[in-house]
């Protein structure tokens, strides 16, 4: 085929990549996310076999290979006990949807360097939306179509999304990656302007209420602004940084008040949590991995079945949950569904691509070490962070961004 024929065509694909990725970043419309995810799915596999392309960097993994392929065909066998199949439906649709999310981006990503270091500055144009839109939330006390207080004057900003811990755990596992370029940016007007966005980005997790992002993220940022930016240049940010806050108090005094109401809120909530007889997040939580430790146990640790943690938490301990029927956690989600497997396999998945990011920071330099080490980081604040949403099988980017490890990691084999 012409030269210039293939050309067109790969750009035309990694348009289509872009355009999910947007989607599934930025979630408006679910028929859109399913249609771009089949439409990406389908280039894919015309690649192979129009084109000629080789099939073995699809091969790279056999612990991603393994864990994909016993998540998928366990879940397929669970219908055999699952009590409610419409729940069971839903969540084979979420998993065959996870997987493609993840082998697509996988294959675009370890097509090259070029394309990796494309998306990551593509996560900066998407954190600039996320803090435009949250602004516009806070100034106004309103909220876009898809967010649960749609209609409502809720203070706390839900973004693209349908609540703010979802938006929370976007944040969370995109920072790492913005540190990324902010750490390699050498130019000074560049570096503020990434500074700024991650200190909105923080700042909309502080409002939000999101502790266990703040415990995750914290530790990032003290990080990047102690050991990654000269002593003259961080005086410098603090200063313009202090200048800016304090015009922001002076000019919206309404919001200031809010926000140090929350960020109050976030350090006394831990103690009084505990002497409360309200239900609160904490105690929810906590009640929430009680209840699919006994599922995984009353089911002789198979597992109640695909989807099913949802149809027995209303039952007896509906209460205990705050009225709350998914699980806030996707380990536990997946122990009561799935039993002792696939929490197993997601492990041996999860500390595969935690072990190879290190090896490749360790035996690189420059960049290549940074970027290692910040796809660590990823991988370790998904652990707290994944606790956040009621679930995180709707969280489709989670996947995006596995498959975005795994890419770098391709491009880096002869590291590992």
């Amino acid at each position: 085929m012409d030269q210039n024929k293939l050309l067109s065509i790969d750009t035309i694909k990694i348009l289509l990549f872009f355009a999910l990725a947007s989607i599934l970043l930025m979630p408006i419309n679910n028929s859109l996310i399913l249609l771009l995810v089949f439409v990406n799915l389908f280039t894919v596999i015309l690649s192979f076999f129009m084109y000629n392309e080789k099939i073995n960097r699809m091969m790279f993994s056999k612990t991603a290979i393994t864990f994909f392929l016993t998540y998928f065909c366990y879940a397929m066998i669970t219908v055999l006990w699952a009590f409610n199949k419409t729940l069971f439906t839903r969540q084979i649709a979420y998993i065959l949807i996870h997987e493609i999310v993840f082998w697509v981006t996988y294959y675009y990503i370890s097509k090259g360097k070029k394309i990796l270091d494309v998306f990551i500055k593509f996560l900066v144009l998407v954190g600039i939306s996320y803090v435009m839109v949250s602004t516009w939330e806070m100034l106004n006390f309103t909220h876009l179509p898809t967010s649960k207080h749609a209609g409502t004057k809720f203070p706390v900003p839900t973004g693209f999304f349908f609540g703010e811990n979802n938006q929370a755990l976007s944040i969370s596992l995109m920072l790492p990656f913005i540190s990324y370029l902010y750490v390699i940016t050498k130019k000074v007007i560049p570096k503020l302007m990434l500074l700024a966005l991650i200190l909105a980005l923080f700042g909309i997790t502080v409002v939000a209420g999101a502790r266990l992002s703040l415990i995750a993220l914290i530790p990032l940022l003290l990080y990047i602004l102690f050991f990654k930016t000269p002593k003259k240049q961080l005086i410098c940010e603090i200063a313009l940084f202090l200048s800016i806050a304090f015009y922001y108090i002076r000019r919206f005094p309404d919001q200031y008040m809010l926000f140090k109401e929350f960020l109050a809120l976030q350090f006394t909530s831990i103690t009084s949590e505990a002497s409360s007889i309200v239900l609160k997040s904490t105690q929810i939580r906590k009640n929430m991995i009680m209840k699919g430790v006994e599922l995984f146990d009353s089911s002789n640790f198979k597992g109640v079945g695909a989807g099913n943690f949802e149809h027995y938490a209303g039952n007896g301990v509906y209460f205990q949950l705050g009225w709350i029927e998914n699980p806030h956690s996707y380990f536990f989600e997946l122990l009561a569904n799935y039993g002792f497997i696939i929490p197993v396999a997601f492990l041996i998945f999860w500390l595969a691509l935690t072990y190879n990011s290190y090896r490749i920071a360790r035996n690189t330099s420059g960049n290549t070490r940074e970027l290692a080490y910040f796809c660590t980081a990823f991988l370790i604040i998904f652990v707290p962070v994944s606790f956040l949403p009621s679930s995180m099988f709707d969280m489709y980017l989670v996947w995006m961004l596995f498959g975005l490890v795994m890419g770098f990691q391709y491009l880096h084999r002869e590291y590992i």
